[in-house]
């Protein structure tokens, strides 16, 4: 894939160790939310009710965002029950 300055810092699959971890991610993606630079295609709820003091209900919370700019999609998941997470690029 070409390189994008909107999405490249992004391109690395990653997890978390903690919650907050998990968090301080998610408030920068709602930041390029705001700004234009990433869409929302799907998600289990409002990506920013993870933010919040008590996280969604359900097993697991799944997101699909997208570069506004270059097209590359990405994958966020969490289980909030046993603490599997992710974030990484998808097709």
């Amino acid at each position: 894939m070409s390189r994008c300055s909107q999405c490249d810092e992004l391109a690395e699959k990653r997890t978390f160790a903690s919650p907050d971890d998990y968090q301080h991610f998610v408030r920068g993606l709602v930041e390029r939310l705001d700004q234009g630079r990433l869409m929302l295609e799907r998600g289990d709820c409002p990506l920013s009710e993870i933010l919040n003091p008590t996280w969604p209900t359900g097993d697991v919370v799944t997101h699909d965002l997208r570069c506004t700019s270059c097209g590359r999609g990405f994958h966020l998941y969490v289980n909030v029950w046993n603490g599997r997470n992710s974030w990484e690029t998808r097709a």
